[in-house]
């Protein structure tokens, strides 16, 4: 039995300071719960050691390890600004409140700032696991900001208003709950479009800005009914959110596969604030709201604008890569990419009874005339070659150039009699002369003919069998042919024979056969031929016919 090797030593320096973290967190939650004032310097020392050191890990991940190294510093400032908010707020502001609910102090500075950086992390983690990253992104980012100031300064003096506690403190303490509803947001956001399997990580960063939310509008009700005081349970459950962000560092993330920014968990963050930014529009027309929050509000609803705009130029270029992708670059014919797809597409649409064709083509004679005359005449004549043929063509016939001098036409709801008329057209159409680079030049054409359903049950067989049978045409020289079931067999005989040929080289198989030329007038000897033949190990001696 084989054992992983062990983890290098800073990783399991990592593991011990965790392990630690969660055990100073539980003798802060037992000595919170026992009773003891959080401003105990014991109890202050303890949850600040938790903050900080949980935003050392997350910055200590930034530094040691490549890649997300942006996101994880942001959330390490973040939680440390958080931290160190708190370590503030209870040696010299909760002194001098005697333990209510006070208006804002330095202290908010602090905690606010965990916001845009834990904003900003989430948005740059979702762009590691996403395909492309649009920059409308950002705009949401604005629209979200934006929304929630409006929000807060809409419903901030109703709940004033109504609550019995201090004006101020009310004020900023809705001011947090907003802020997380925004990350939640976001954090639904990103879920949504990493189809709800987003791995351990997002779930314990999602874990604790959700623990975050809980704990702030526990915070408002209270203080908004006057009966907030600093401690208790409401402490051990920021600890615990702000722990989540440490061990969701230093998880080890499967490769997956990356996302695609599409459907409408994309714009749930601006979509959900710009309603409610109009909202608060519409309310202004019949209830006085502050001017704030009307400036806001207009403010939010032209910045969406804005990102509908920008969406819709993403689009836009998406849609023009789409073809480029699809397109031959030389012809401007369809590839064999879009070739293959709308193949696929015949096959979805078709129903019982349809019928349709797929035509092979293969120029004769086109790598002597590329080898002689250079490639930019050979590109020339493919250009000219893929005109002819769409003018041979029945109108809403798909015409694709799969590479090099291999070009495919499908032509749906036709027959056996449609293809074949439709291949003489195109034969007929390149026998004339090409007038290229001042000389004229001559190309034949083979091609192969397979039906659907009829020669084949899927896109791809019936792209397999028109290729055989274009080697029937090319080898016959017959110009058409159609494919024949069992004609498999003979390209599988001759693919074997090239196989076979090619480890019978050097192994004593080929012989050489002498036969003697005799000179009639004298019957004496003239020369000697040198006859190669195959003595094949299962087929006896082989001519070179075979």
């Amino acid at each position: 039995m084989t054992t992983s090797p062990p983890a290098p030593r800073r990783f399991r320096a990592i593991r011990l300071v965790q392990m630690a973290l969660v055990l100073a967190a539980g003798l802060f939650a037992s000595v919170t719960l026992a009773g003891t004032e959080g401003s105990e310097p014991e109890v202050v020392a303890l949850r600040a050691s938790v903050i900080l050191v949980s935003g050392l890990l997350c910055i200590l991940r930034a530094a040691f390890l490549r890649g997300e190294r942006a996101p994880w510093a942001l959330f390490g400032a973040g939680i440390i600004s958080y931290g160190t908010a708190g370590v503030y707020f209870s040696l010299a502001v909760e002194p001098a409140v005697a333990g209510s609910a006070s208006a804002a102090s330095a202290a908010d500075a602090g905690w606010l700032l965990f916001y845009p950086a834990c904003y900003v992390a989430v948005i740059l983690l979702l762009r590691q696991r996403l395909i492309a990253f649009h920059p409308s992104v950002w705009l949401d980012a604005l629209v979200g900001v934006l929304g929630v100031a409006a929000l807060s300064s809409g419903i901030g003096p109703w709940i004033i208003g109504a609550g019995q506690g201090d004006t101020a403190a009310i004020a900023f303490g809705l001011i947090y709950p907003l802020a997380d509803l925004l990350l939640l947001l976001l954090v639904v956001t990103a879920f949504g479009l990493l189809r709800w399997r987003p791995g351990r990580v997002w779930w314990l960063v999602g874990g604790g800005l959700g623990g975050f939310a809980v704990a702030d509008s526990c915070v408002l009700v209270l203080i908004t009914n006057d009966e907030y005081s600093p401690g208790g349970l409401l402490d051990i459950v920021w600890v615990l959110s702000l722990l989540a962000p440490a061990f969701a560092a230093w998880q080890r993330q499967p490769w997956r596969r990356p996302a695609r920014m599409s459907g409408w968990n994309v714009i749930t963050v601006p979509l959900v604030l710009t309603v409610v930014a109009l909202a608060l529009l519409v309310l202004g027309s019949t209830v006085d709201l502050p001017f704030v929050t009307v400036v806001l509000a207009a403010a939010t609803v032209l910045t969406a604008l804005a990102r509908a705009a920008l969406t819709f130029v993403e689009v836009q270029q998406l849609a023009e890569s789409k073809i480029l992708a699809h397109t031959d670059d030389l012809t401007g014919l369809t590839n064999r990419r879009g070739f293959l797809e709308r193949l696929s597409q015949m096959e979805a649409r078709a129903s019982h009874g349809d019928s349709s064709a797929l035509l092979l083509l293969d120029l004769d004679r086109f790598k002597e005339i590329n080898d002689s005359f250079g490639h930019h005449m050979g590109d020339a004549l493919l250009v000219e070659v893929g005109s002819r043929i769409s003018g041979a063509l029945r109108p809403g016939d798909v015409q694709a150039r799969l590479g090099g001098d291999e070009f495919a036409v499908l032509l749906e709801n036709a027959d056996s009699d449609t293809a074949r008329r439709v291949a003489d057209r195109v034969l007929h159409a390149l026998s004339g002369p090409f007038e290229v680079g001042g000389m004229t030049l001559h190309v034949g054409a083979s091609i192969g003919a397979a039906l659907y359903p009829e020669h084949a049950p899927d896109a791809q067989t019936l792209l397999q069998r028109a290729d055989v049978a274009m080697y029937g045409a090319k080898s016959g020289r017959t110009g058409v042919e159609y494919y024949r079931p069992g004609t498999e067999a003979d390209t599988l005989l001759r693919l074997d024979m090239i196989e076979s040929l090619r480890a019978a080289l050097g192994t004593g198989q080929l012989e050489v056969h002498y036969q003697t030329k005799i000179e009639l007038a004298s019957g004496r000897p003239h020369g000697v031929e040198a006859l190669v033949r195959w003595r094949h190990p299962s087929r006896g001696l082989l001519t070179p016919e075979a």
